[in-house]
């Protein structure tokens, strides 16, 4: 019983069974050792003596500053096989499909139905429309959804109504506002076609068309596929149209407002003319620039204002004019005036005549008379003679103009 209480107690301690010598690999060649029972019965119950003879010793106290704070304790993870956390997250992320597919289809509706409607709708830009004629030609309520509004469809609209207008741009400007930017369309140049002239913008649209001469720039030779307002000008020759628009440009550049029309039938004779004075041959479509800026130095520098002629500028460095003489008017100074008409003098009333009387003689002796004296004959008064009428001096006849052919110059440029 006493060695049971031993190795119950070593078992405690957690003291290791030594294992008796004999059977060590070391002790083989020593003496086996004999042990007295009762030593080992005396043994073991002195030292449970004086081990409760022993006073225990006081467990030492830790102070509050070291005190230990009580942890939560740790919580046990099972562990789960890799086919049912793999179950676990399919669960998962479908829960989270259907909650973000819930969310999508709240959010469409609300922004469709409630969210998202036009308040204000601005326009900007210059244009001879008012807004409601805008709002109006592209179908644009205030109130409209922004998501369900489609903004290409009322911008066509609104060019295809208004024809004078040479852009739209529609941009929506959320959460509740629509801009609409537009441009008019500014008469640029004229195209005579059959009769009509059809005023083109700056974009090349037909904003007007009519039979009376507009002012500005007018080309002629120019064929257009179609001729109806709110169209856009093409030719069957590309070039013509790339060709007429720089021509107004560099008109407009070099500040000619002389040319009045420009002849393109034939695309390699480029034709001006300038009222019905002067007529100026570009020839080819090539250096126009240079061109146009010689045509301008020839107007300010080498001819008169009322001077007629033809101007050769198709070669850049050698620009000739040669002048029209047989339209040309010589001066020839006005006659003298004739001479004032010579005023008769007034008529003397008529009053009688007196005779004048006559020289007394000397009484002669008086002799016998022979004959009874004669009467003295009376003197009748002279007539007056009125004055001659004047005759007006006859006209003077102004000779005619002579009119004389000079060789025809050239005034050559270099």
């Amino acid at each position: 019983m006493p060695e049971y209480n031993s190795v119950i107690r070593r078992r405690k301690q957690g003291v290791k069974r030594q294992t008796p010598a004999s059977s060590r690999p070391d002790a083989y060649n020593q003496p086996s050792r004999v042990i007295n029972p009762e030593y080992v019965e005396r043994r073991t119950v002195a030292e449970r003596y004086e081990r409760q003879e022993q006073p225990k010793k006081p467990i030492p106290q830790r102070p509050a500053y070291q005190k230990q704070v009580s942890r939560p304790k740790p919580k046990v993870q099972t562990r789960t096989s890799p086919r049912q956390s793999k179950k676990v997250r399919k669960s998962y992320a479908l829960h989270y499909c259907l909650f973000a597919l819930m969310g999508v289809l709240t959010v469409s509706v609300l922004s469709v139905t409630v969210l998202f409607n036009t308040r204000s709708v601005v326009v900007n830009g210059d244009s001879v429309y008012s807004v409601n004629e805008i709002m109006e030609a592209g179908s644009i309520e205030v109130g409209v959804n922004l998501l369900r509004f489609d903004r290409s469809e009322a911008e066509r609209n609104i060019m295809n109504g208004l024809i004078q207008l040479d852009s739209v741009t529609i941009k929506k400007e959320f959460p509740s506002s629509l801009s609409i930017t537009v441009k008019g369309g500014n008469k640029r140049l004229s195209i005579l076609h059959d009769g009509m002239y059809l005023e083109i913008s700056e974009k090349g649209r037909i904003i007007k068309t009519s039979t009376q001469r507009p002012e500005g720039l007018i080309f002629t030779g120019y064929i257009p596929v179609s001729s109806e307002e709110g169209d856009y000008i093409s030719c069957e020759d590309v070039e013509k149209t790339e060709l007429i628009f720089r021509l107004a440009d560099l008109m407009e550049k070099h500040g000619i407002t002389e040319v009045s029309e420009i002849d393109v039938t034939d695309r390699f004779d480029i034709t001006l003319f300038c009222g019905n004075r002067l007529e100026v041959k570009l020839g080819a479509p090539t250096e126009l620039d240079e061109k146009i800026a010689i045509l301008r130095k020839m107007l300010d520098d080498c001819i008169a204002s009322n001077e007629t002629g033809v101007l050769r500028v198709s070669n850049p460095s050698k620009a000739s004019f040669k002048p029209d003489l047989s339209n040309q008017v010589i001066f020839v100074p006005p006659p003298p005036p004739p001479p004032p008409p010579i005023e008769p003098e007034p008529a003397l009333p008529d009053l009688p005549v007196t005779p004048e009387p006559e020289p007394t003689t000397a009484p002669e002796p008086v002799t016998e008379p022979t004959t009874a004296p004669e009467p003295e004959p009376t003197t009748e008064p002279e007539p007056v003679t009125e004055p001659e009428p004047t005759t007006e001096p006859e006209p003077t006849t102004t000779p005619e103009p002579v009119y004389f052919t000079e060789p025809e110059p050239d005034v050559i440029m270099h």
